[in-house]
This record gives C-alpha cells, structure tokens and sequence, in this order.
C-alpha cells in the first residue's frame, strides 16, 4: 500500500480526556470525519491496550461521539514515543515523541481538559486536516 495515505490519531488527550475518565472531546466525530474525508486510512495510534480501545471507541460510536466505522485499524504503542513509519504518514497527538527525521510529521493537538467548556481545538483543526495532508511531501513507494 505505497501509495495510501494515513492518518494517525492519538486517544488520551485528543479525542478523550483519558481511558479512566473518558471524557469526550467536542467536535471528535467532526474532525475524525475530516481525516476520513481527506486520508485513504485513518488509524487510532494509542498506548491503551488494543481490546480496551476498541471498548471506548465503540462507546463514542454509540453514543454518536465518533462516525460509524471511525478507524481501519486500532494500533497500539507501548510508549510515549510513536515511531511513524509503517504506521502512518501525520499524527495528531497531544503529547507523544516521534522517531528522530519524522517531527515534521507529527501535529501537536492542544491536550483535552473538560473543565474547558469552550474546547474547540477539534471543530477547528477539522478544516485545516486538508492543508496538513497537502503539506506534506509527495507519496512516494517506501514513504512511509
């Protein structure tokens, strides 16, 4: 799949508050539909374990906090630092490391507080997906 492009969202802090409290972030369905709209794949790119992800995401689908069928795959990353190759061409995360040559690859989100009543950190990122896609250098087989 050389010529697929991927998009990579983080959970914890992104679309949830974190896998305890689950807080759904405003605006998760619209700016996942976004990715969906301007990617060939979107993958969730978590350090929650596999089965406990698919858990919370089918919750946020339920409950109308994500669209149907959100993600083609459900990657796990045992650490705080997400190597991107073979995984996706951009992340979008609050707060993980990428491998060294891949920064330029990683959007850094604003990390998700519910307190704050006024999140509009998704609704807002959701227009700019396309811009983040096009940034990035031409596809190109063994890119990723």
């Amino acid at each position: 799949m050389p010529d697929t492009f991927t998009i990579a969202i983080d959970l914890e802090g992104v679309l949830i508050s974190n896998a305890v409290s689950q807080f759904p972030r405003p605006g998760a369905c619209v700016f996942v539909s976004a990715c969906r709209q301007a990617a060939d794949r979107v993958v969730l790119y978590t350090s929650v374990p596999g089965d406990r992800a698919a858990e919370i995401v089918a919750r946020l689908v339920a409950e109308g906090h994500l669209p149907e069928a959100p993600f083609d795959a459900i990657v796990h990353a045992p650490s705080s630092v997400k190597p991107l190759h073979g995984v996706a061409d951009v992340l979008f995360d609050d707060a993980a490391d990428v491998a060294p040559g891949e920064e330029h690859r990683l959007v850094r989100v604003a990390g998700y507080d519910p307190a704050d009543v006024d999140d509009t950190v998704l609704i807002d990122l959701a227009d700019r997906v396309p811009g983040f896609v096009r940034a990035l250098p031409a596809r190109r087989p063994g890119r990723l």
